[in-house]
């Protein structure tokens, strides 16, 4: 008689082992959402802090992710260590480790056993972010450790291996935490995507990849997680936000997802995807007016890669932010494709409140802007 075989799926094995990782921690009691402190912890200076002369972006990620746990029924809690770090740091006789490590503490005991969802943007920030995670490591070791951002997808690897982390997720982290959970809770028998783990072999496992997602999510109610109206009592956004005064509060938007640029030195297009995705106008207007009205916004940064992308489409929005609000300032501190702008914008952003932007001249030299695919030539900087 002869023999006969069955041939194992890849993602049949992987189901089986990421089922098995999965069956050891709880996902249901709660999340716990840390950005990191960004500034390393032994270079705050007191006269630099009381000056707001550090970054305090607040965690919009972070928001977008707190939104899609309470669409799930998922409670959150977000922590800003950033934030906690810079505030002590005014003090007379700061002590930053303490009061962020009590702070984190403080975090994670609302909840049983919390799921906690880390932000790890940068790679200069490791340092920091080996420190909060070493911590939480002791205080709650049954918890699973989760992280994403940019420098997490770059290298996902390093901190699985390293112990930091029990879960990866890679590029954008909306579309990948509710895949998630629709499979955590049997909703669908289709793998979660963009997930690293560790399983029983030591062996690091990497679901499908999939890039880009939706861009309209509302964060309005999230804003109540996070002193969105005290951020510019502990630093700055850049040297637009010092220009129209220390004591105006900011905030930072989002409308448009990706770039259309192809530079080769961007990691943009790898983390988001090829493409842009666009928020409408009125979703826009609608977050401003809530930042605007019940905080105390008067001055916005937008964190877009490419905020010029739809011509018609941003010129309505710059029209419909002259309409409704008149005492605003804002900026492009992320930079704007210089080849993409045109008189009609110049007028629609100087009139919507616009005191600044960056354009990106990597260099003055034609042939190395067009061998690294700069969307722009000298004559049109």
């Amino acid at each position: 008689m002869e023999n006969t075989s069955v041939k194992t799926h890849p993602n049949d094995e992987i189901r089986v082992e990421l089922d098995q990782f999965l069956s050891g921690y709880e996902f249901e009691h709660g999340a716990v959402l840390v950005q990191i402190p960004q500034v390393p912890l032994d270079l705050l200076e007191t006269t630099v802090a009381r000056n707001r002369g550090y970054f305090a972006y607040p965690p919009q990620g972070l928001l977008y992710l707190s939104a899609v746990f309470r669409s799930i029924g998922i409670e959150t809690n977000v922590l800003d260590l950033n934030y906690v770090t810079l505030k002590e740091t005014k003090n007379e006789n700061p002590n930053v480790e303490v009061v962020w490590q009590s702070a984190l503490s403080e975090a994670l005991s609302k909840f049983k056993t919390p799921l906690v969802c880390l932000s790890f943007m940068f790679d200069p920030t490791y340092p920091a972010f080996k420190q909060v995670t070493d911590y939480i490591r002791k205080q709650i070791p049954e918890a699973c450790i989760t992280v994403g951002g940019v420098a997490a997808s770059a290298d996902p690897e390093r901190l699985l291996k390293l112990g930091l982390v029990d879960i990866v997720f890679s590029h954008e982290g909306e579309g990948s935490l509710k895949k998630f959970y629709q499979y955590l809770r049997k909703e669908t028998e289709e793998l979660p995507v963009n997930l690293s783990f560790i399983n029983t072999n030591k062996i690091i496992r990497h679901t499908q990849k999939s890039v880009g997602g939706d861009a309209d999510l509302d964060i309005r109610e999230e804003y109540k997680k996070i002193p969105i109206n005290q951020y510019h009592e502990v630093g700055s956004i850049c040297n637009h936000s010092r220009m129209v005064g220390i004591d105006v509060p900011f905030a930072t938007l989002l409308s448009r997802r990706g770039c259309r640029a192809r530079c080769s030195f961007c990691g943009v297009r790898n983390f988001n995807g090829a493409g842009l995705r666009v928020r409408t106008e009125d979703s826009v207007i609608q977050e401003m007016e809530t930042l605007y009205h019940d905080y105390g916004i008067r001055y916005f940064d937008w964190l877009d890669d490419d905020l010029l992308y739809d011509r018609k489409g941003i010129i309505r929005l710059f029209k419909k932010m002259a309409e409704h609000f008149t005492d605003i300032t804002w900026c492009a501190n992320n930079g704007l494709i210089a080849s993409a702008i045109t008189p009609e914008m110049m007028d629609g952003m100087r009139e919507s409140g616009c005191v600044g932007f960056k354009v990106g001249l990597e260099s003055g030299n034609p042939q190395v802007l067009r061998e690294v695919h700069k969307p722009t030539n000298l004559p049109k900087f």
